[in-house]
């Protein structure tokens, strides 16, 4: 799994620097980027629970949310894309099975404000930083500056995903996983 992660990194173009911790509220400086478009068939797996990053019920529909469960290794609904958008350091999360991007409901900026898919448009809250922090990922919104996490740091099947100010608690740390 360890091989996995580590080519997945080098094909995102992430440096396995260590980043400075960065107080919450503030964005971490952009990483590298990489040269491909796209990585595809990634899984998002995060670090507090173990467990993968999907759309609910296999959904198609706009406004779907994403959660975790546990890790089913051949499951489209827990397999993503990583693109990277228009030249610059940010990447569009496409989820393979229903081909919508990430993003957060709303355009909301409060913490707490959940992550679901949308049919993807070239709007910032559809954007993504994607950030080592030590050996793990961060991923936090362009347009709000908040991670990606799971609530409450649930271990639970069907736990939302959402966006909270970047802390660098594992339940905000990603492992992808080819």
């Amino acid at each position: 799994m360890r091989k996995a992660w580590l080519a997945a990194v080098v094909a995102l173009g992430l440096s396995l620097v260590p980043s400075t911790v960065v107080p919450a509220g503030a964005s971490p400086a952009p990483a590298p980027v990489p040269t491909e478009a796209a990585y595809e068939g990634v899984l998002l797996v995060n670090r507090a629970s173990g467990k993968c990053l999907e759309i609910a019920d296999s959904s198609h529909a706009n406004g779907a949310r994403a959660q975790q469960w546990l890790c089913d290794g051949g499951a489209n609904t827990m397999r993503w894309r990583i693109e990277r958008h228009g030249g610059g350091d940010t990447f569009r999360i496409v989820n393979v099975n229903s081909g919508k991007c990430l993003e957060i409901e709303n355009g909301s900026y409060e913490d707490g404000a959940r992550a679901q898919q949308w049919a993807c448009e070239n709007l910032p809250v559809m954007r993504w930083y994607v950030k080592l922090s030590g050996d793990a990922l961060v991923v936090y919104n362009e347009e709000t500056l908040r991670c990606l996490e799971i609530a409450d740091s649930s271990l639970a099947d069907g736990a939302r995903a959402q966006q909270w100010a970047c802390a660098y608690w594992a339940t905000q740390l990603w492992d992808a996983i080819v």
